[in-house]
């Protein structure tokens, strides 16, 4: 959808696989606006939906000389595993016309800290565990109120430890559940004593080893 931009002079985003874009979704020419799946892949359609209705809004404006003029904008930095990150860059002072809020979308299943870094400090920080196009939503707080020089993206993927750990408090339940459904299960068929002993039995050995090689 985006390879009429990748043909013309406006900037294009080789990461998103679409045109670079402001927080008022206007392209490197600010004649230009987009929204919606040239964007990014893999957009719901209320979301593409919801874009188109803020684009026109953002054009409204832009007639009307109500939008900052693109003088200087602070483009995001992301590093692995992150793979892109929406819009690419902001113009400050922000006019609060909408909520600044950035979009982020990983290069591989991602269990791990996703945080934004202005200036060299944190300002937002939230535990993720998400699937690749899957796209994840900051919103900090303040951050229109800020002049940066400086913006960047950090996902800190958790150790393989705290990944096994949380692996078998999961595992855990499933155990739970599945035992007390076949408690019931035997109380209404009798002659399933034996397979039920022997699943359960088979079952416990496998988190017995799980705990052991956790505790390593």
């Amino acid at each position: 959808e985006a390879h009429l931009v990748q043909r013309s002079c406006l900037s294009f985003d080789s990461q998103s696989g679409g045109p670079s874009t402001d927080q008022y979704q206007r392209l490197s020419d600010p004649a230009y606006f987009a929204c919606g799946n040239i964007l990014r892949p893999v957009e719901t359609s209320w979301v593409c939906s919801k874009e188109g209705i803020q684009a026109a809004q953002f054009v409204q404006k832009s007639l009307s000389d109500a939008l900052p003029a693109i003088t200087e904008s602070v483009p995001i930095r992301f590093h692995d595993p992150v793979r892109f990150v929406w819009p690419q860059h902001l113009i400050f002072p922000h006019q609060q016309v909408h909520k600044l809020y950035l979009k982020v979308s990983m290069r591989r299943p991602i269990r791990g800290i996703l945080r934004l870094v202005v200036n060299g400090q944190e300002i937002w920080a939230k535990t993720i565990n998400v699937m690749p196009e899957q796209i994840i939503k900051i919103a900090p707080k303040g951050l229109a109120l800020i002049r940066p020089s400086e913006i960047e993206v950090f996902c800190d993927e958790l150790s393989s430890i705290m990944s096994i750990s949380r692996n078998f408090y999961s595992l855990m339940v499933i155990y739970e559940f599945l035992r007390f459904n076949f408690d019931g299960f035997i109380k209404s068929q009798k002659h399933t004593i034996f397979l039920d002993s022997r699943f359960t039995f088979y079952l416990d050995i496998v988190l017995v080893r799980f705990y052991v090689y956790t505790s390593i």
